[in-house]
């Protein structure tokens, strides 16, 4: 009994590391329930921007579900600072604030938070400085 019991739990393992294999390399987001908070998860992620051009999921994803020291990774800074452009671009400025609020309260106080304040043209969007 003990030993089918073994075998099963085997197979049951093989299956989910297949299967979360396959999710990962496809960009399936739905395949963080079985990566978490990993390395693999930020792979994921990464095939999911890669298939799909959405960095506001994935910023979203990691501002509300991934811990802290994910934030200092060279890929999830480039993903937000899409975000952060795409929000700024739409003029979005009050969401973008809101955003950085909540991004900046994951930080470590070792960590440097980027400008607060943008002064751009009413006309043209573009910035002052």
């Amino acid at each position: 009994m003990n030993q089918l019991i073994f075998c099963i739990i085997l197979k049951l393992q093989y299956y989910l590391d297949n299967l979360t294999a396959a999710m990962v390399e496809n960009g399936d987001i739905e395949a963080l329930l079985l990566t978490g908070a990993s390395n693999d998860g930020l792979d994921l992620l990464q095939h999911y921007v890669e298939a799909t051009s959405d960095v506001q999921t994935v910023s979203l994803v990691i501002l509300h579900s991934l811990p802290s020291p994910f934030y200092l990774n060279v890929k999830v800074t480039a993903w937000v600072e899409s975000y952060r452009n795409i929000l700024n671009c739409w003029r979005l400025w009050h969401k973008r604030a809101l955003f950085d609020i909540e991004w900046n309260k994951g930080l470590s106080t070792t960590a440097i938070a980027g400008p607060q304040l943008f002064v751009t043209c009413n006309y043209c969007g573009k910035s002052v400085s």
